[in-house]
């Protein structure tokens, strides 16, 4: 604690030296800037005075990942807080996809201002057991640009399993102890002589400088995912859609999407008629192809929806058919709704 207090206060001293940088920071920097608490002592305080939301990684609240893209996180009281074994953190929870093509890719930055949350990332199975830690020899720090902010960066891969599964199921951000005792020394051109000669009154003058980012529990990180979802996914998507619409129509056409997830086939590019022709499969404007029994499986789906009245759903499956390669589902769509 008294460690964590001095880096408090070292990090008070250089809050004066950095305005002229925060102009020209990026939007995310900008974003980053106004998430960080007035200076470290509140940030510490924040934390301290989080209760905590359980025991067991398995409570904790995961925001589920259902597209590739990038998600801006708030470290701070707006998320849980759980005790680790390297500490107290503010935490926040990921639900990654079931099956993806090839790997997930995860790419988390964390912007270094005045102060800076340093990432850890857990990755946890099925069962909310680890099986992977990221952090401290992990990171990169990238050095500000025109652009951009000095940042730290975290980039991994997950692998999937010969079923397209991925072997990680949940994803946790969070910092520890160890990095909160200490700093970031953003210039590292240190003038070694005049250092030695004046001790700790350089380091000082350094801080006033604005050359050290403190290590809070509180700030702003990006989250990027990479991944292309397999048509596995999407059908593991649309039987939770229809558990969330009406009895009869979950017990109809859950025993489709079922068969439908294993019977699916590789794509093929192209498929050979009679005249032994070759004639490429339907392409929607996306650029993706879609298997004929993986459409037939959301034309039904679609079918039962409009059947049922609950148009929502069946707009669902219309999208979800569409991104994964489809020009037949809306007109479906059409032609179900006018023969109601």
């Amino acid at each position: 604690m008294k460690k964590r207090m001095a880096v408090g206060l070292l990090a008070v001293v250089l809050l004066a030296g950095c305005s002229s940088a925060k102009k020209s920071l990026d939007v995310f920097g900008q974003d980053a800037l106004r998430a960080q608490p007035a200076n470290p002592e509140v940030a510490y305080a924040q934390l301290d005075s989080a209760p905590l939301c359980c025991s067991s990684l398995a409570d904790l609240r995961y925001e589920r990942i259902a597209e590739p893209g990038k998600t801006k996180v708030v470290m701070g009281p707006e998320v849980q807080a759980f005790r680790f074994a390297t500490g107290k953190s503010f935490v926040k929870g990921f639900e990654l996809p079931h099956f993806v093509k090839k790997t997930l890719k995860v790419q988390v930055e964390s912007p270094v201002l005045d102060m800076v949350f340093v990432p850890n990332v857990l990755l946890l199975d099925e069962n909310h057991q680890p099986i992977k830690v990221y952090g401290q020899d992990d990171l990169r720090f990238d050095k500000r640009g025109v652009t951009t902010s000095n940042r730290y960066i975290l980039r991994f891969e997950v692998d999937t399993d010969k079923e397209s599964a991925l072997q990680a199921r949940y994803m946790v951000l969070f910092t520890t102890d160890e990095q909160l005792g200490s700093v970031t020394q953003v210039d590292k051109s240190v003038d070694r002589e005049s250092a030695e000669r004046l001790g700790s009154e350089m380091q000082l003058i350094k801080a006033m400088r604005g050359e050290y980012a403190a290590h809070v529990p509180v700030g702003m990180v990006r989250v990027k995912l990479d991944f292309d979802i397999s048509e596995k996914q999407s059908a593991d998507e649309a039987r939770e859609i229809l558990a969330q619409s009406s009895s009869e129509q979950t017990k109809a056409a859950s025993v489709l999407v079922a068969s439908e997830a294993a019977t699916v086939a590789p794509a093929s590019k192209a498929v050979v008629v009679d005249n032994n022709q070759p004639v490429s499969q339907n392409v929607s404007r996306t650029g993706r192809t879609i298997q004929p029994e993986t459409e037939a499986m959301f034309i039904s789906l679609i079918e039962q929806a409009v059947a049922n009245d609950d148009l929502e759903t069946a707009l669902q499956f219309v999208e979800e058919a569409e991104r994964l390669g489809s020009t037949n589902v809306r007109g479906a769509f059409i032609e179900a709704f006018k023969s109601r």
